[in-house]
């Protein structure tokens, strides 16, 4: 049998947090950043102020600027593929500690320019007839949405409990639907969150699923299970 890594027991893969930065409280003194390359430690060697002041708040649900940092402190980056080097733990986060996040969102995305928000026409408006002069050009199209759920939070600050209430909450709702869009929960392989399919998904229905192209690419594996309508 191929070798398996037992990924829940690498370090910061399971339970407990990598080693490194505290994820809980900061320290009194920021670590030295001069060999660091993120937006995040560029930000704070320019405004050494702003540690001081984000350091010791917390969200609602416990996150803290620990939390939020602690992936660009403890790696470095590269000057040449400079990542952000910061997460947000939660929603309040971007309030909290808005400081900081205002400042990391104009660096990689420039500074924003304050425009009407644009309202979905919503799906019934898109219907066969008014896809009609794309025939001939169009063969297929893919439509992925990404949402939060209120007062969750967000995948760096989630324990695995969280993660299994989002998992039950986001399929119970998908499978009470009906008509064209019902179908089957398939939690990934492997998977012991889902009391229904303890080991998750078959090998067998993974591939039949990779042949339909429903199954979402390995990348985004390790959080994104698949619901398959009936077809």
């Amino acid at each position: 049998m191929p070798y398996e890594i037992p990924f829940s027991q690498l370090p910061g893969l399971g339970e407990e947090d990598y080693p490194g930065f505290p994820a809980q409280v900061c320290p009194n003194e920021l670590p030295d950043l001069c060999k660091h390359s993120s937006l995040c430690a560029d930000v704070l060697k320019d405004n050494p102020e702003m540690y001081q002041e984000l350091k010791d708040r917390q969200t609602a649900t416990g996150v803290s600027l620990a939390r939020c940092i602690k992936t660009g402190i403890d790696n470095r980056g590269h000057p040449c593929l400079k990542s952000i080097g910061a997460v947000a733990g939660d929603a309040e986060c971007y309030k909290v500690f808005s400081p900081l996040f205002e400042k990391l969102i104009e660096g990689r995305h420039g500074k924003a320019v304050p425009v009407a928000h644009m309202k979905c026409p919503g799906r019934r408006t898109l219907t066969a007839e008014s896809a009609e002069p794309l025939e001939g050009y169009v063969i297929s199209c893919k439509v992925a949405a990404s949402r939060n759920l209120d007062g969750t939070p967000f995948p760096p600050a989630a324990s695995r409990d969280q993660r299994q209430e989002v998992e039950h909450m986001i399929s119970g709702a998908a499978l009470q639907m009906e008509g064209a869009l019902k179908g089957t929960y398939f939690p990934l392989v492997g998977s012991s969150s889902y009391p229904s399919k303890p080991d998750g998904m078959t090998l067998e229905e993974e591939k039949a699923l990779g042949c339909f192209s429903v199954l979402f690419l390995l990348r985004n594996s390790s959080s994104s299970p698949t619901c398959a309508d009936a077809d």
